[in-house]
């Protein structure tokens, strides 16, 4: 009995999927908060169902454009194959010409490439919804990773209005175990996290700020080669908060090489986890006179208003997100960054 290697390979498939699934293995996920809808957790690797049950995989998660174009590309498929195989449709493995392994090889990496990106492709349509990426934790199931999300949520010790506290009990200790190695490795995880913290808050508040004045920020990000001004403007006033909350003193010109090297990797990433194009801080300032630098001060305005209410945070946010429509900088007040 001839059995269809298509069904072959199907059947390999779902024993594959249905053995790793009974496992109950942890696996890592990543966790996206809305400010509205709440949390979505996203498994970091190989998506088993994609391939199986495309393209109604990507109709389930809200993915029209990935759907359709999947649609489009079946149509195009079948009518290509009808034109090489006839009716049969179907590849003749024994007498196939070099032309029919290739198209086969080709249908063959349209048909698998959601196994190993839907994921990614997950994960970036949540965030242009909004979502930002909270962390990621280690857990058995969606629903575990979320819970585990909402405890490390409540449990932390780093709150919205201690942006500057934080900071002080980073200096105490780093100070308090000069003589310590292993406690002057907790005083850098402090500081790091004091930059995550304030990362996380300062993006969120734009998001929410930008969706109140119905601007979709979205239109301004990886339009062309070069930065934006858009995309500038976000990352210095991100740096300055995260300097300002670290410590009021410092700007990005005037701090220590090591939080420097530190913030520009954690910053990087960030902004690359958020939809938004990765920048490298140093290189981005020069000159250091043009306008998206001069927007670093809305970032210092910021905290200093949200922590100590010198001014109405709110304001400045409206005045940041309506400055990234008319690109008109924060103007003469170069002074307040360096």
């Amino acid at each position: 009995m001839n059995i269809p290697p298509e069904l072959v390979v199907i059947s390999l498939i779902l024993i594959g999927l249905i053995y790793y699934n009974s496992r109950k293995k942890v696996r890592s996920f990543k966790i996206y908060k809305h400010h509205i809808k709440g949390y979505k957790a996203v498994k970091v690797g190989i998506a088993w169902l994609a391939s199986i049950f495309m393209p109604i995989w990507f109709l389930f998660r809200g993915m029209w454009s990935i759907f359709f174009t999947y649609i489009i590309l079946i149509f195009i498929a079948v009518a290509i194959d009808e034109a090489i195989y006839g009716h049969i449709s179907s590849i003749d493995f024994n007498n196939a010409s070099n032309g029919e392994w290739v198209w086969a090889g080709i249908q063959f990496i349209v048909f698998i490439l959601p196994l190993f990106k839907g994921n990614d492709w997950t994960a970036k349509h949540l965030v242009k919804k909004g979502y930002l990426l909270v962390e990621t934790v280690d857990a058995i199931s969606k629903e575990n990773a979320i819970a585990i999300a909402l405890e490390n949520a409540t449990s932390s010790s780093y709150s919205e209005d201690d942006i500057q506290n934080k900071s002080s009990s980073n200096h105490k200790k780093t100070t308090e175990s000069k003589h310590s190695l292993s406690q002057s490795f907790s005083g850098l995880g402090l500081r790091n996290e004091v930059y995550s913290d304030t990362l996380n808050l300062c993006l969120r508040k734009i998001r929410e700020k930008a969706d109140e004045m119905n601007i979709n920020l979205n239109d301004y990000y990886n339009t062309s080669n070069a930065n934006s001004f858009q995309e500038e403007s976000i990352l210095f006033f991100l740096a300055s908060a995260a300097i300002t909350a670290h410590n009021k003193k410092h700007n990005m010109l005037k701090m220590g090489v090591r939080d420097q090297k530190a913030l520009n990797k954690i910053l990087n990433e960030f902004l690359r986890n958020n939809g938004i194009r990765g920048m490298d801080l140093i290189s981005s300032m020069e000159p250091l006179t043009k306008d998206s630098v001069i927007q670093g001060a809305y970032g210092k305005d910021y905290v200093f208003a949200y922590k100590h209410n010198i001014n109405n945070p709110d304001e400045i946010m409206t005045n940041f997100v309506q400055s990234l429509v008319t690109e008109i900088p924060y103007g003469n007040k170069f002074n307040k960054i360096i």
